[in-house]
């Protein structure tokens, strides 16, 4: 099972400059290990080292029908986002698997994007995906958890969010297997209209939503933090992150 997510909407700059902007969505690296980022069926997670890139580009082009632009992989290191990726170190040696090494050996065979509202309030996840010859093994549901767990440990996210073409049936119901709701906010059932531009098609999408509160008192995390005053704006802190103002899930 693999699944992706994407953020298509326009994005709205946030005004709210300076020092306390950048540190209320600041997101600390740590280790593997603090992040709880476990090794199990031969991939481990870990997060994006920029010698990953060329790997990862080769991923996403596989995966979604969008084309990231450059300013998409350069904020990935930006303050208030970040991305975990999942490394086979041994991947198969007998032609099957051609994909880019990433630096030390192994494949680059799963990935989860996330970018922190300038709110701080709301984790939006931009991308999810595993490499089809490495599916149900379970790894998209690894790689959410872990993308959740990392949220809520690196930030004071109240609320994950992501769309999901409407058509992908597979991907709405696995979402829903992992607690995710549909985002009335965002209209009826969650439904928005013509939310993607694909080759110059529009496709509805679903909104959905996760909230992240119980996850962060099962992992002893507090639930406010100093920059609550930002209010609960949903506006994005990003530019448009793909090229045509889209992306896919």
């Amino acid at each position: 099972m693999a699944a992706a997510a994407g953020d298509a909407r326009g994005c709205t700059s946030d005004d709210r400059g300076g020092d306390d902007l950048e540190a209320a969505v600041r997101v600390s690296l740590v280790s593997a290990e603090e992040a709880g980022l476990e090794e199990s069926d031969g991939v481990a997670f870990r997060d994006l080292a920029p010698a990953d890139l060329p790997a990862l580009r080769e991923l996403q082009t596989a995966l979604f029908p969008v084309r990231y632009n450059d300013s998409f992989y350069e904020r990935l290191f930006s303050p208030g986002y970040f991305t975990l990726v999942g490394i086979d170190a041994a991947p198969p040696s007998d032609g099957s698997f051609e994909g880019t090494a990433v630096a030390g050996g192994g494949a680059l065979v799963a990935v989860a994007s996330v970018r922190i509202t300038s709110d701080w309030r709301v984790a939006y996840i931009m991308t999810l995906g595993v490499d089809h010859r490495y599916r149900r093994r379970g790894l998209g549901a690894r790689a959410l958890r872990l993308c959740l767990r990392a949220t809520c440990e690196r930030s004071r996210c109240q609320l994950a969010q992501l769309h999901v073409k409407s058509l992908n049936e597979a991907a709405v119901a696995f979402y829903n297997s992992m607690g995710f709701q549909a985002d009335e906010a965002e209209g009826h059932a969650g439904l928005c209209r013509a939310h993607y531009l694909i080759e110059g098609e529009p496709y509805d999408a679903f909104a959905l939503k996760y909230d992240l509160r119980p996850l962060r008192r099962d992992l002893g995390e507090e639930e406010g933090g100093p920059y609550s005053h930002y209010g609960s704006s949903l506006y994005s802190w990003a530019q448009s992150t793909c090229e045509g103002g889209c992306a896919i899930l």
